[in-house]
C-alpha cells in the first residue's frame, strides 16, 4: 500500500480516535476504571493504536519532513467534527489556532508545494 495512504488512513484512524475518547469522556459514572474502560474509551485506544502503527510503517518509507503537512490536519478536523457531533462551540481563539496551523504547514512546506 502506498504509504501516503497509510498516513492519511492514519490520520483518520486518529480523529476517529480522538472523537470516541471525546464521547467516552461524557459517559456519567462514578467510578474511574469505568470511566476508561467504557466501549468508547476502549475503541478509542484502539483507533489511536491503529494510527500509531500505520502512521510508523509509512514512516519506513517516507521522511517525515515530508509528512509535516498531513499530522496538523489532526489539529483542524478534530474542532471541527466536534461541533457536528457534539455541538461544541469554538471560540475565536481556537479558530485562529486552527488557522496558524494551516497557514503554518503551508509555509513551511511552500518549497513543496508550489515547485
Amino acid at each position: 500500500m502506498n504509504s501516503y495512504v497509510l498516513i492519511f488512513v492514519g490520520v483518520i484512524f486518529s480523529v476517529i480516535g480522538q472523537l470516541l475518547l471525546r464521547k467516552s469522556s461524557l459517559v456519567k459514572t462514578n467510578s474511574v476504571v469505568l470511566l476508561y474502560s467504557n466501549v468508547f474509551a476502549l475503541c478509542g485506544y484502539l483507533f489511536m493504536a491503529v494510527s500509531t502503527i500505520l502512521n510508523v510503517l509509512a514512516l519506513r518509507e517516507i521522511e517525515i519532513k515530508e509528512l509535516i503537512f498531513i499530522f496538523p490536519l489532526n489539529y483542524i478536523l478534530v474542532p471541527i467534527l466536534a461541533i457536528y457531533f457534539f455541538d461544541e462551540r469554538i471560540e475565536k481563539v481556537q479558530i485562529s489556532g486552527m488557522l496558524f496551523v494551516f497557514f503554518g504547514s503551508i509555509v513551511f512546506n511552500s518549497g513543496k508545494l508550489f515547485l
